[in-house]
């Protein structure tokens, strides 16, 4: 881990929350430094499938970090919505590789910047083919399909009405009313 910040380090140790706050605390820049392959402690936070609430905690800190690509390519949705991928070469950081993919934390990741869904990695990869490879649950792989079909009709200005009542409708069932009420806004803006 080259270049890796006291956070990035923290967060590869498993920490409870209060660490993390403190090391915010009294190194409020750490979220904003990556380290040698362009990762930043979202992305960590991501990859090793922590907590919601510590993932949301550093993504507060600093929000651009969900657009930001490494030297692969990938995001932190990429690592979120990946159940194999490894974080450093040669390194087992997941007990037997694999990691159950954590639905709260994919959603929090989207609703910071719904735009995530649709970058894809140096190997050509966006989150939603990841998730589908890792098996995620059909909510995980709907949400992301929507919000990519969502984000794809507003970049070309093509966003109906009935577009956007049918995606609420379907998405009703499958989240919670916090994320309907993000949805909402997302189409309004």
């Amino acid at each position: 881990m080259f270049g890796a910040n006291i956070l990035h380090i923290a967060l590869c140790n498993d920490p409870p929350i209060d660490i993390i706050e403190s090391i915010l605390q009294s190194f409020p820049e750490t979220p904003f430094l990556a380290d040698s392959v362009g990762r930043y402690p979202l992305h960590i936070a991501s990859s090793l499938g922590l907590s919601t609430d510590i993932v949301v905690m550093i993504a507060k800190a600093y929000r651009h970090a969900c657009l930001k690509q490494d030297l692969d390519g990938k995001t932190p949705l990429h690592f979120a919505c990946s159940s194999e991928l490894v974080l450093y070469e040669g390194e087992d950081i997941h007990p037997g590789n694999m990691k159950e993919l954590n639905y709260s934390t994919i959603v929090s990741l989207v609703s910071m910047f719904p735009s995530a869904v649709l970058l894809e990695d140096c190997g050509d990869m966006n989150s939603i083919e990841l998730a589908i490879l890792s098996n995620a649950c059909s909510a995980i792989v709907s949400i992301l399909q929507n919000i990519s079909a969502l984000e794809h009709m507003k970049k070309s200005g093509q966003l109906s009405e009935e577009y956007v009542e049918r995606g609420l409708t379907r998405l009703k069932d499958l989240v919670s009313p916090f994320v309907l009420d993000w949805f909402k806004a997302l189409i309004d803006a």
